[in-house]
C-alpha cells in the first residue's frame, strides 16, 4: 500500500473492504489516505509530495471521492472536496455524475467561496 498504486486498486479496496468489514485494510486505506488528504491545516503544507498514484486518470478526485464514502472517514473529506473544486468548470460538471449530488453542492459552494476570498484579498 504503500508504493504507488493506481486508482482502479485503490477503490477496490475501498469497497471490498466495505462490503466485508475488513476493518485492518480499512485502517491501512484510511491511514495511507490521511497523508495526502490531512484533516489540520499545518499537516495540509506537509503533505506527501510523491504522487499517490501511478499514471492517474484527470478524475480521480472524483473517482476517489465517491469511493471513500464507503470509509466513513470523514476527516479526510475536506481535502478531498478541496482538490476536486481546483479543477475548472468544465471538467467538474462533466464529472459529476461521479459523486452524488450532495457532494457536488459542496464542490460547487467550496469553488465559489474561494474564489470570492481570491478576489477580497486581490483587492
Amino acid at each position: 500500500m504503500y508504493e504507488t498504486t493506481t486508482v482502479q486498486i485503490l477503490i477496490s479496496l475501498i469497497v471490498m473492504s466495505a462490503k466485508y468489514e475488513c476493518e485492518d485494510i480499512r485502517a491501512e486505506i484510511v491511514k495511507h489516505l490521511k497523508e495526502h488528504y490531512p484533516s489540520k491545516l499545518e499537516d495540509f503544507q506537509k503533505a506527501k509530495t510523491r504522487e499517490l498514484f501511478h499514471a492517474p486518470p484527470k478524475n480521480y478526485h472524483f473517482q476517489l471521492l465517491s469511493a471513500a464514502i464507503k470509509l466513513y472517514t470523514p476527516s479526510i473529506f475536506p481535502a478531498l472536496y478541496y482538490h476536486c473544486s481546483l479543477h475548472n468548470l468544465d471538467d467538474i460538471f462533466a464529472w459529476s455524475y461521479l459523486i452524488s449530488q450532495g457532494d457536488f453542492q459542496i464542490i460547487i459552494r467550496g469553488r465559489e467561496r474561494m474564489t470570492k476570498s481570491a478576489y477580497e484579498v486581490g483587492t
